[in-house]
């Protein structure tokens, strides 16, 4: 049985989250940086691996790292918002979605799908601020809105176990990635 502070992973939804009680039959999970938790039944929770806890816990560390100051006043622009590594973040995506890569192995489709997912739960409150920022029903703002909706809808969907389902999702993942980091260049521009 899974205890409470474990990593696991949601097969049914794909998602990951740290196990914060347990409710009659089921674990309440929460994702990783924060949000809504879930219900989900034991018997479909799996343990992650060490280097699995590892590299989540590494990106999640390094996001909170890039965070500059804690207080208005102490980032750039008197802001607190965490740096993102842009760049970083579209070659990985752009390197699953290249014509020449070769198919991936079932354990590295896994580790660009867990990597994807840490750069969207990144990207998606950037993309919320940022728009924030805008005048009311700007049309920019909105789009970057509906890009930030079908992330969530990818980061939510649980595809077959199948490789090529599981290529496929993570070729949705990086271009979830890469629309959001567009957005964000476009808002950043109208600023």
């Amino acid at each position: 049985m899974v205890r409470v502070g474990d990593l696991v992973e949601d097969q049914k939804t794909r998602r990951v989250g740290e196990v914060m009680g347990h409710c009659g039959p089921y674990v309440q999970l929460r994702p990783l940086g924060g949000g809504r938790e879930w219900d989900a039944r034991p018997d479909r929770l799996r343990l992650l691996s060490q280097e699995e806890r590892l590299r989540l816990c590494v990106a999640r560390d390094n996001a909170r790292s890039r965070t500059v100051g804690t207080r208005p006043g102490q980032g750039p622009r008197g802001s607190a918002e965490p740096v993102l590594d842009l760049a970083r973040m579209a070659s990985a995506a752009k390197g699953l979605l290249s014509e020449d890569t070769d198919v991936p192995s079932p354990e590295e489709v896994q580790r660009l799908s867990l990597a994807y997912r840490g750069d969207l739960m990144v990207l998606i409150p950037a993309v919320q601020r940022a728009v924030v920022r805008l005048p009311k029903g700007a049309a920019s703002g909105v789009r970057a809105l509906a890009g930030v909706g079908e992330a969530r809808a990818r980061l939510d969907y649980a595809p077959s176990s199948a490789l090529p389902a599981q290529i496929a999702h993570a070729q949705r993942l990086a271009r979830a990635v890469l629309c959001l980091i567009r957005h964000l260049d476009h808002l950043a521009a109208e600023q």
